[in-house]
């Protein structure tokens, strides 16, 4: 499969998508074969960005994060069996705590932020203003979660979809309005050196108007 696509000189540009999913497939196979690679780099001490672009009602929340509403009813989780809509972000940190939860060394936390494009992005857990950082453009002071346990992960889960702006229109009744910015870092202790691995999931909301 190949697309040509105009440059800025018009002359056609030729490129091969490296991986393209079935529509069938469920969440589980999407994190399989899209993100379990990159898992396992993330673990291995990489940052890692994973970021969803796409026309609204594509189906980017529901595939970073979860379909909208599917919070309310999952009431707990655990790491080995994780509940069938987790998108890839959730699924990817219960993956990393599967992995770490035995290891003394390590520590993992999960932050949210909300970005509207207009003023700073917003802290989801704690709803205030975050700052960004000019010279390196980070967002700084969020406050992050630690992973303790599976339900720490579905606490995020729950928050990011109860402070999601949303908007209805007539190709999504429940279209994200701003773009969310999730991580996952890794905190790792190997003697007296600290090593911090950051996994960014950015979600961003439909580019075209809509009514």
């Amino acid at each position: 499969m190949s697309n040509v696509v105009p440059n800025a000189r018009d002359k056609p540009y030729t490129f091969k998508p490296r991986q393209v999913t079935n529509p069938e497939w469920n969440q589980e196979q999407v994190y399989d074969y899209v993100m379990k690679s990159y898992t396992e780099r993330f673990l291995d001490g990489y940052h890692v960005n994973v970021m969803a672009y796409g026309q609204t009602g594509s189906g980017k929340t529901y595939t970073m994060i979860a379909p909208y509403g599917s919070m309310k009813k999952n009431s707990g989780c655990s790491a080995e069996s994780p509940p069938d809509d987790f998108g890839l972000y959730l699924r990817c940190c219960l993956d990393v705590f599967n992995q770490t939860q035995n290891m003394k060394n390590v520590k993992l936390t999960m932050s949210s932020s909300e970005i509207s494009g207009v003023c700073n992005p917003t802290d989801m857990i704690t709803k205030k203003e975050a700052i960004v950082d000019k010279d390196s453009n980070e967002i700084r002071g969020l406050t992050e979660i630690v992973i303790e346990t599976p339900d720490d992960i579905l606490k995020v889960g729950k928050i990011i979809e109860k402070e999601r702006t949303t908007s209805g229109h007539k190709k999504n009744a429940n279209s994200s309005r701003t773009h969310c910015l999730c991580e996952l870092k890794m905190y790792k202790t190997t003697g007296k050196e600290l090593t911090v691995a950051n996994l960014k999931f950015l979600d961003l909301c439909g580019s075209e108007k809509v009514s």
